[in-house]
């Protein structure tokens, strides 16, 4: 009986590309954790670069709850070539 490790490598053809499963899973997790604390530090610092500049806080730099985060994900899933073309 094959192992989810060699099911998802045959159905993504992770060998084919030069990798391996674990590699693609620490992969996928070290983006995670980035994406995470980006997401969680990014509007602290975008409050501080409003309270610093020259007029004051300003209410153009709110984030709107991390709306433009979300949208930018899906327009990269939307891009993905491979993710199309899968046959």
């Amino acid at each position: 009986m094959d192992g989810f490790a060699d099911k998802a490598d045959r159905f993504f053809r992770v060998s084919e590309r030069g990798s391996t499963f674990a590699t693609e899973i620490k992969g996928g997790l070290i983006t995670f954790l980035s994406m995470a604390y980006v997401l969680a530090v990014n509007p602290a610092i975008l409050h501080e670069a409003a309270a610093d500049s020259v007029d004051g806080p300003d209410d153009s730099l709110d984030v709107g709850g991390g709306s433009g985060y979300r949208a930018d994900g899906l327009v990269e899933i939307v891009k993905q070539p491979h993710l199309k073309d899968r046959r």
